[in-house]
């Protein structure tokens, strides 16, 4: 994986000293002294309570973090080496007078944690190429392509073009907020109240509906520029008056503290795939997610594509994206009537199938990106197969106990980790469902050396209701210390199901050139048409479970040793 790549990189650098990540995300290197319950250096004394990871300079590692605490060394670790890359590359691109470049390296390194004189310098520097960069644009001809910006035209030449104008736009505002004429086209393009044909007198608005209406043209001015350009399909900005935007309001609404009802400005894109509601301003991380969002879908299309679909038209996936965990874990109940379930605060996302809705929020960290991507590709999987797989309809699907009764819900969790396990590239629209340091293979492959897996037979033949009943989450089956992590990290039982069975669907999808492929398909259809004897492990690929589980375990251990399908 790339972050533990990048981590690693950084560690051997770090070889000669102790390393020690504190939970504010410090990273402190010298020599570290300590107990059970201490570690001291340069003088000061830490408790382990502050402590992600004590590593020593001989590799060992003296306190044992959770595996929480371990993705957020290794997010400490990457944005240490991201921002020294940033701080490279940021007086490059000044010189080279790459002002995009440069104001996008910036934004990076402060988010970072870069000083804030060092910032403050370059953000000078950037201001002054802005201001070179754009002398050429005079604020006296906005009006003049005003009307290009307004224009509706289908050619690429002319979206290029209008895309021009709104970066100048943009440009003249963030170095002036207040002037009249750049305000003037801004509220001549983006989107408003009308004059109505009729001759009514429209109530004028408040000086607060001013401003926020004066916020949300800027706020349009961002997602047209940053989030709606894509070279793979069209993406269009959700209506005000969209079914699922009004939707979204009554489910964000708060009470003020006089009882009256505070409704908070949603935005909104959707595509042939998702319709994506946020009241998150930041376009780069909405860009991220709608991205994300969309290549799931695609590759999800790709692998499970048939001649006879038996699906007509199917409904977006709804996605609700919020500004933080708090809100996450409040607003996730509303509109069911029920309170929010205590689980949901340790994830970072989760697909509820009664609604058609996944929900997210983006973790309040630099370096979130990766298990960001993660936590979506496997929840809208989940998502996706409900609700728009073609391979059946969805009256097919059984209802009540028929649904939590059946065996073989390893599948459910094993093809979500099988996609999450994936490559996508976002930049240039590919995707590869083959990753050759895929981390469940490799703990397969590291538990299965302690002979320490969770049994195979259990794994697969276990129900929906039996699973958390039966599969242990408190229960450390084993320690995981193979070729792709760095820290030693303990896997309970339930961590081990998720595990084999990503493992168990990466296996059938690629092994002996695919032989059981399209049998794994067929299984997923299976289960989620209630087929129980289409679930049963030796009629569905021809060998027992114990059989089955020997095999995943040799063919993890293959591809952490270097085996790779052909073409990829």
């Amino acid at each position: 994986m790339i972050r533990t790549a990048i981590a690693l990189t950084l560690l051997v650098a770090l070889a000669s000293a102790d390393l020690v990540v504190l939970r504010d995300r410090t990273i402190l290197e010298g020599t570290a002294t300590g107990t059970a319950e201490s570690v001291t250096m340069d003088g000061t004394t830490y408790p382990f309570g502050e402590i992600l990871l004590w590593e020593t300079a001989e590799g060992e590692v003296k306190n044992q973090p959770s595996y929480r605490d371990q993705m957020r060394a290794y997010d400490a670790l990457n944005d240490r080496v991201m921002l020294a890359r940033c701080a490279d590359l940021l007086p490059k691109a000044i010189e080279a007078k790459q002002g995009g470049s440069a104001r996008a390296l910036l934004a990076a390194a402060e988010r970072l944690g870069m000083e804030p004189d060092d910032v403050d310098k370059f953000a000078a520097q950037v201001a002054d190429l802005d201001q070179a960069s754009d002398a050429q644009f005079e604020l006296g001809e906005a009006k003049a392509f005003a009307a290009l910006l307004a224009e509706k035209s289908k050619t690429n030449g002319a979206l290029k073009e209008n895309l021009r104008g709104l970066e100048l736009l943009r440009s003249s505002l963030r170095r002036d907020k207040a002037q009249p004429i750049a305000l003037d086209v801004l509220k001549t393009v983006a989107p408003g109240p009308k004059k109505s044909s009729r001759r009514r007198r429209r109530r004028r608005m408040t000086p607060e509906q001013e401003k926020a209406a004066a916020e949300a043209r800027v706020v349009w001015l961002d997602w047209k520029i940053d989030v709606l350009p894509s070279k793979f399909g069209r993406i269009r900005l959700l209506s005000t008056r969209h079914e699922e935007m009004d939707r979204a309001k009554e489910l964000w609404r708060t009470r003020d503290s006089e009882g009256k009802f505070q409704y908070k400005t949603i935005y909104g894109v959707e595509t042939d795939e998702i319709v994506f509601l946020t009241p998150l301003k930041r376009t780069d991380i909405v860009k991220t997610c709608v991205s994300i969002a969309r290549f799931t879908a695609r590759a999800l299309e790709e692998l499970f594509a048939t001649d006879k679909p038996k699906r007509g038209t199917t409904d977006p996936l709804v996605i609700y994206f919020y500004e933080n965990n708090k809100q996450y874990v409040e607003l996730s109940g509303r509109g069911r009537g029920v309170a929010p379930n205590p689980t949901i605060a340790m994830s970072a996302g989760h697909y509820v199938p009664s609604e058609n809705v996944s929900r997210f929020f983006w973790p309040d960290r630099p370096g979130a990106k990766h298990s960001v991507r993660e936590t979506f590709v496997h929840e809208l999987t989940h998502h996706w197969i409900q609700e728009r797989n073609p391979r059946w309809e969805r009256a097919e699907q059984p209802q009540g106990m028929d649904a939590v009764t059946i065996k073989g819900a390893w599948i459910v969790e094993g093809i979500a980790v099988f996609m999450q396990e994936a490559r996508f590239d976002l930049e240039r629209g590919t995707w590869s469902h083959f990753n050759p340091h895929a981390m469940a293979l490799d703990t397969v492959a590291s538990i299965a050396k302690e002979k320490s897996l969770m049994d195979w037979t259990k794994m697969f033949t276990v129900t929906k209701q039996e699973l958390h009943q039966v599969v242990e989450t408190g229960k450390i089956m084993g320690t995981y210390k193979g070729k792709w992590n760095i820290f030693p990290i303990p896997m309970s039982e339930m961590l081990l199901f998720y595990k084999q069975s990503g493992s168990t669907c990466i296996y059938l999808y690629w092994a002996e050139n695919g032989k059981y492929r399209e049998k794994l398909l067929d299984y997923v259809t299976a289960y989620y048409t209630g087929n129980k004897e289409g679930t049963d492990i030796e009629k569905a690929f021809g060998m027992t479970p114990a059989q089955l589980g020997a095999k995943v375990e040799k063919f993890a251990q293959q591809v952490v040793d270097g085996w790779r399908p052909k073409g990829e």
